[in-house]
């Protein structure tokens, strides 16, 4: 972790990432990241809502946010046409699933 001060518990709300995570798992997350660095689930702020989704970095090197349930079927890509901030990555997940 970037700092044990920066590691803080949230609970997964809905079903957009499962099977990776469920409505209802405790994340524990590392707030002392606030740049995408890999392909990792973070937390993410954009038009006042909080977000927990999978990033990853395509072959062009534009990064692409997304579901990780193929129902919901959600695929953004980060190219600086709107204001996204990174508020921590998820780095366990009670579970017992490390991400």
């Amino acid at each position: 972790p970037s700092s044990i001060k920066n590691l803080a518990f949230i609970h997964a709300i809905g079903n957009s990432m499962s099977p990776t995570l469920n409505d209802g798992d405790i994340l524990l997350v590392d707030s002392g990241i606030k740049t995408i660095t890999g392909d990792c689930i973070y937390v993410l702020e954009a038009n006042q809502r909080l977000f927990i989704k999978s990033v990853r970095q395509t072959i062009t090197g534009q990064y692409e946010i997304y579901s990780d349930n193929p129902v919901v079927k959600t695929v953004d890509v980060l190219n600086g046409d709107h204001e996204v901030r990174v508020l921590g990555r998820v780095v366990w997940v009670w579970n017992g699933k490390k991400v």
